[in-house]
Parts: structure tokens; C-alpha cells; sequence
């Protein structure tokens, strides 16, 4: 990486005095690219035209002198580090030199080895800040990785490909291992460590990448799904679940990447395994053990009663769980089916787990508070159009004025707003489907009023919902 370090002073032989000392002690590994300004004037216009890293800056110059030529670019580019070299030892120049942000002072004619240290110690706190904004944008990525594996909304992403690790490999390791700004390392999720490969537009450049920087170790191996649009992360991570299996099947791989097949029988699956979450998130046993039942009927006509198949399509159901915080426990389940060499075993292992975390799901939900309960009842209602703060005090037997203020402390969103969101979010959804008229989607949604939802969609979007399914289908 090239750094820029612009030199600003009338007096020419000044700023070649200042770029030898540096040039007489930096490393010739170091990247530094040098620029010269005779006034705070061209100072300026240098600093809007290119990213400058670092600014040795006198104070008295024809045209816009020092200081004020340090407040106008500190208002374009608040992260430029400047150090002013002045000849006036005054304390009012000092200060207000502070004051606009820079980030020290020298005395003219300043020894070599003090321009060297004041360098040195600017340039360590760049790069501590550029180390602390990179773990910043680390856990952001992540935090958005997570939210897409789980079903919710991730759009940070153009394009992404999803590669899993067994949870048997170290996650720490693994982390320090994929250091590639295209690499995001997700936390355990089920029985495996998921690495997401972004910004990249086909599947055999995310291999690259991956074969690049963690087959290095023997130890590792991956299974790839393709690469999607960032929204669309979860097919990815479906499809790299449905490959794991033949990876582990052969021990003579180090990798395996998703193959075209599977998808359509999976789709077919995909009603009876969507009423097994929404059977398991209602708690009643009854109707969840038919829903289990139902989808083990279609799953062994799917995988034509093959057991190592079997596993693929019940790691995608098992995965969805993690939405309920049952990850340690579905790992411990899935490495329990793994020695299973039983279908009528491995229907009962999976039935018993679903009951058993189902029940605790909804003594946990009976024992939640007021406003839990709350937040929880209008995930489960917001798309009836008639819900309203008052209904849903009667219900959670609060007052308007206490449920609407621990409501807005719990979510840092008012129930309004709240509900809003909600609903936006999943007409989005059902505009990326593209499978219904816009005004059945604003009914779908909860929205009473079309033309309403049209013109919101509009304001916190940017574009009628029209385009925005043109743009995303």
C-alpha cells in the first residue's frame, strides 16, 4: 500500500530538507509517494483531488496561510494526520493548530531525528486505527453473515459463495488462517464453520481463493456452494450442506463444490420442512409429530430411501434451528446421526430432538415477560392489518403508556415503527419472488391501504416497489 505525504511550504529548499530526512530513513520496502505544495492554496486543491495520508504543513504562506488552509481540508477529509512546522514559538499558534485537529507542532529548523519520531508515531497510530476499523468491518460482516444463514435480511453483500468447515477444526485457527479481505469467517454453526467468500462473480474464483489460503493445512477440508447474490446467501449455504456429505464420504478429497441436481428435489421437500419449523415453533406435540412424519414420507421418496441423503436434507432442517439458539444442541445431534445406520433410527433420534427442544422452547416463551411476549406476538401478527398498541396491551395485560414505552426501550423502535418494519421487510421478500400482483402484496404484508404502501415503499426505499422488483428478480 502507497502511502502520500504532501509537503506545503513557500520556501522550496524547506520541503526537500523534510523529504530527505524521511527518504534518509525509511525502509526501501515502503511505499511513499511524495507531493509538493508552495501555499495553503494549493494544499487545498491537492487534498480534493487525491488521498493524501499525511501533511507537514507551515504556517506563514502567501495566499491562504497554514492554519486556515489545515481547518478547509480537515472539513473534506477529517482522517488526514497533519503535522505543522512552524517558525513562530507561540502558544495561540500551537493551540489553535490542536484545535483544528493536528497532530503535532515543530519548531523550524526542526532536528532529523524529531521529524523522524513524530513520523514514526503518526504513522503507528494509522496503522492502529486502520487495525481497529478492520476489525470493525470484521465484525460487521460477520454479524451480516450470521443474520443471512439464519433467514433475515442481508443485502451487504453484491455477490457471495458459501463454504463450510467441520466444527471439529479449530475456529480460531481457522479464523487466523483465512486472513483474505475477501473471507469472512462465521462463528460454529450446527455441525460446521461457515467461510463466506464475497465480491466474487464466479464459483471457480471462490474456490481459488479458498484452495489459496486454506489447503495449506491438510487437516482442512471444505465443501463450496455456488455463488449467489448476497441476498440470496442461504441457497449457497443449502448447497454447500448438500456437498458436505460426499466430501466426508471420500477421504481422498480435500474439497467439494455443489452439484447440479439436487435443487429440484429440494424444493419439492421445502413445504413438508417449512410446517416442521412452524409445527416446532407452536409447541403442540401432536400436530408437530405429523408434520415430522409427513416430511419423513417425502424425504425417503426424495432420496429413494437412501440414509447418506437422507442426512444432507435433515442438516438443512437441523440448521434452520440455530434461529431458536439451539446451536450446541443441534451439533450434538447431528454428530448422534452421523453413526446412525438406521431410517427408522434416525426418524425417531430426529423426532425426539424437535419434541423435546420444542417443549423447552415454549416453557421459555410462557415464562418471558410482558413485553416479550409482545415483541414475540407481533413477529407472529404483524401482517394483520388490524393490529394495533391497544389490542396487544389487553393481551400481554399491560397499560398503552407502559407497554408503548418498554416496547421502544426493548426494540430502540416504537411499535409503530416497529410493525413497519416488519412488514416492509417481508414485502420485500415477496416482491423478490415476483409470484404475486403488487396489491395482493400489500395485503399480504399488512398493509390495508395499497397506494399507502406504495408511497412508504417509495420514501424509505428509494424506488417504487415496481422497479425494485424489476431490480431483484
Amino acid at each position: 500500500m502507497t502511502h502520500a505525504i504532501l509537503l506545503v511550504d513557500d520556501e522550496a529548499i524547506e520541503r526537500q530538507v523534510i523529504e530527505q530526512m524521511l527518504k534518509n530513513h525509511l525502509s526501501t520496502k515502503q511505499a511513499i509517494r511524495f507531493l509538493h505544495a508552495n501555499n495553503g492554496q494549493e494544499a487545498i486543491h491537492i487534498c480534493l483531488e487525491q488521498p493524501v495520508d499525511l501533511i507537514f504543513m507551515d504556517i506563514n504562506m502567501p495566499k491562504v496561510d497554514g492554519l486556515e488552509a489545515v481547518k478547509k481540508i480537515k472539513q473534506t477529509d477529517n482522517e488526514v494526520d497533519i503535522i505543522m512546522v512552524s517558525a513562530y514559538d507561540t502558544f495561540s499558534y500551537a493551540k489553535q493548530a490542536i484545535d483544528y485537529g493536528v497532530h503535532a507542532y515543530l519548531l523550524k529548523p526542526a532536528p532529523e531525528e524529531e521529524v523522524i519520531s513524530v513520523y514514526h508515531k503518526v504513522m503507528e497510530k494509522r496503522k492502529s486505527t486502520d487495525h481497529q476499523k478492520q476489525q470493525l468491518q470484521q465484525m460487521r460482516d460477520r454479524s451480516q453473515l450470521v443474520e443471512g444463514l439464519i433467514g433475515g435480511e442481508s443485502e451487504t453483500f453484491k455477490t457471495i459463495a458459501i463454504a463450510l468447515v467441520s466444527a471439529e477444526y479449530n475456529e480460531e485457527v481457522l479464523f487466523e488462517k483465512a486472513q483474505n479481505e475477501r473471507l469472512i469467517v462465521g462463528p460454529t454453526f450446527g455441525a460446521h464453520i461457515p467461510v463466506a467468500v464475497t465480491g466474487v462473480e464466479k464459483t471457480l474464483d471462490a474456490l481459488k481463493i479458498l484452495k489459496e489460503t486454506l489447503l495449506t493445512d491438510p487437516v482442512i477440508r471444505f465443501s463450496l456452494g455456488r455463488v449467489v447474490k448476497g441476498e440470496n446467501l442461504r441457497q449457497s449455504y443449502e448447497e454447500a450442506l448438500l456437498s458436505y456429505y460426499d466430501l466426508i464420504d471420500r477421504e481422498d478429497i480435500s474439497y467439494s463444490t455443489y452439484q447440479l441436481g439436487f435443487t429440484p428435489k429440494l424444493k419439492a421437500l421445502d413445504t413438508y420442512q417449512q410446517d416442521v419449523i412452524h409445527q416446532f415453533e407452536k409447541g403442540e406435540v401432536p400436530s408437530l409429530k405429523r408434520a415430522i412424519d409427513q416430511y419423513f414420507y417425502q424425504l425417503k421418496q426424495t432420496t429413494q430411501h437412501q440414509l447418506t441423503k437422507m442426512r444432507r436434507y435433515s442438516d438443512v432442517l437441523l440448521g434452520q434451528l440455530v434461529n431458536f439458539g439451539l446451536i450446541d444442541s443441534t451439533l450434538s445431534i447431528q454428530q448422534q446421526l452421523d453413526l446412525v445406520t438406521s431410517k427408522e433410527v434416525f426418524h425417531t433420534l430426529i423426532t425426539d430432538f424437535l419434541v423435546k427442544n420444542s417443549q423447552a422452547l415454549k416453557v421459555k416463551h410462557e415464562m418471558a415477560s410482558p413485553v416479550e411476549q409482545a415483541v414475540r406476538y407481533v413477529d407472529d401478527h404483524f401482517t394483520d392489518p388490524n393490529l394495533t398498541l391497544e389490542q396487544l396491551a389487553e393481551i400481554v395485560g399491560l397499560s398503552v403508556y407502559h407497554l408503548s414505552k418498554a416496547f421502544k426501550q426493548k426494540n430502540h423502535l416504537s411499535f409503530v415503527d416497529y410493525v413497519r418494519e416488519k412488514r416492509l421487510t417481508y414485502a420485500k421478500q415477496l416482491l423478490r419472488k415476483n409470484e404475486l400482483p403488487l396489491k395482493a402484496i400489500a395485503y399480504e404484508s399488512g398493509f390495508s391501504d395499497p397506494n399507502y404502501f406504495s408511497r412508504l415503499f417509495k420514501k424509505t426505499e428509494g424506488m417504487p416497489p415496481s422497479k425494485f422488483v424489476s431490480t431483484h428478480t
